[in-house]
């Protein structure tokens, strides 16, 4: 068999990739509760920080050409999948690189004011996790959905159980320092285990061939605009730790990451559970001209996730207070309306993530990476006003006004356009004057 298909999907795949995902979510809830009963806030804060880094680092490095890549390699003979992914890890080792001098020149000049240890953490799971990830995508656009989870789990799910363990054998372990490093370690095993599945692929034939050097170059250009796009709203969903280490402390960052992390769980569910199936269906009917069953089912798949997300929001709101209160921990409970604001806000990303299935499906990509890119003007400039003035709230403010920005411009998309969209808006907002 060829290794495109040797991993291939069989009639019970998606059950088991679904199971693997559920399982990461299972892993990092409980991973929650415990850093959230045991931990400091600062080591939480410092947690969430590098969280906050990386996820920023990852969307910056390799200017999205994982989204060209993707489609390349898609029926390609074996060989030439292999040089392209050869290809592509230069690129992305170029960029590393880059990242690593970088990263020195913020230590030496001490310009951050996190500490060098924090530094060094970043940049080794910005590197692990861009690796990591570059296979991952990869290994979906080869049908190894099955193989890309069970990876995934290793370097997202699996690793906290350790940290759990070592933090029960010895509570000195309960520091910022035991997550990160097991962190890195999962995601280096993950990469390992990638390259020994692919051990007995022809990579001596692939490695004969020259570096395709107009080919990366056509890929960054094509990636450009979806680049910009995903920075955007990477940047928009994470510099509000930035933003509350510098107006509040690193307890507060803890107490957010905390929140966040239940109102991540949240988002993911509701993409894995039910867009990630509407999605291809939206696709295919787009495809068809099957109009009114398109209609169908953006409306099907759009109260079935506006109403999953709104049971979940609210089972989180009591749940987490509830937590906070019985654990002795009432940080939890005091900025509990920051909570009930984040959660709205990512009830309005889940509505709004439900219009960008929509607007993929009917090849709208300049109104979806324009509209990702502007979300970055609300998401930080409303943490900046609102976060000195109203603290940790603030940012609760802002998540929900930078989501109802999201949320409203890809709507006036789906309604014909933005200009006329926003034209009817000032008629109805000078009617109200």
């Amino acid at each position: 068999d060829s290794f495109m298909a040797k991993w291939n999907l069989t009639r019970n795949s998606k059950a088991v990739n679904v199971s693997l995902r559920m399982l990461t979510l299972v892993a990092k809830f409980i991973f929650t509760l415990y850093i959230g009963r045991y931990f400091a806030l600062a080591d939480i804060g410092a947690y969430g920080l590098a969280i906050a880094a990386v996820s920023i680092l990852a969307s910056v490095m390799g200017q999205g050409f994982g989204f060209f890549m993707g489609r390349e390699i898609i029926g390609e003979e074996p060989v030439l999948v292999l040089r392209k992914m050869r290809d592509q890890t230069l690129y992305y080792a170029a960029n590393y690189i880059v990242l690593a001098v970088v990263i020195c020149g913020l230590i030496a000049s001490q310009a951050t004011g996190l500490e060098t240890s924090m530094l060094i953490y970043i940049l080794v799971l910005a590197v692990l996790e861009g690796f990591a990830n570059m296979t991952y995508v990869n290994l979906n656009s080869l049908n190894q959905q099955v193989l890309a989870n069970a990876l995934f789990f290793v370097r997202a799910g699996l690793w906290v159980f350790f940290v759990i363990a070592l933090c029960l054998v010895n509570p000195v372990f309960r520091a910022a320092d035991t997550i990160l490093i097991c962190w890195s370690i999962g995601c280096f095993i993950s990469i390992g285990a990638t390259v020994w599945c692919w051990r007995n692929l022809p990579w001596r034939k692939a490695m004969a061939l020259p570096v395709d050097w107009a080919w990366i170059k056509t890929g960054v250009k094509k990636c450009l605009p979806i680049w910009l796009g995903a920075m955007g709203l990477v940047g928009g969903s994470f510099l509000d730790r930035f933003v509350v280490l510098r107006y509040l402390d690193i307890n507060s960052v803890g107490v957010i990451t905390f929140y966040a992390s239940f109102a991540t769980a949240m988002f993911s569910l509701m993409q894995s559970g039910v867009l990630a199936f509407s999605a291809p269906r939206l696709v295919a009917l787009h495809k068809s001209f099957e109009h009114e069953a398109f209609r169908h089912e953006a409306i099907k798949s759009g109260w079935q996730a506006a109403l999953g997300a709104g049971v979940l929001a609210v089972g989180i709101g009591i749940f987490v207070p509830a937590f906070g209160y019985f654990f002795n921990r009432p940080v939890f409970v005091a900025e509990a309306w920051t909570l009930v604001l984040m959660l709205f806000g990512v009830w309005l990303k889940v509505n709004a993530e439900v219009i960008y299935n929509i607007l993929y499906a009917r090849h709208q990509d300049r109104a979806i990476w324009t509209g990702n890119l502007l979300f970055l003007i609300p998401a930080v400039g409303c943490n900046f006003l609102l976060v000195p003035e109203l603290g940790l709230s603030g940012m609760g403010y802002s998540a929900v006004i930078s989501a109802a920005f999201l949320f409203f411009w890809r709507f006036g998309f789906v309604m014909g356009g933005a200009k006329k969209y926003f034209a009817n808006i000032l008629k109805v907002l000078k009617v109200i004057g």
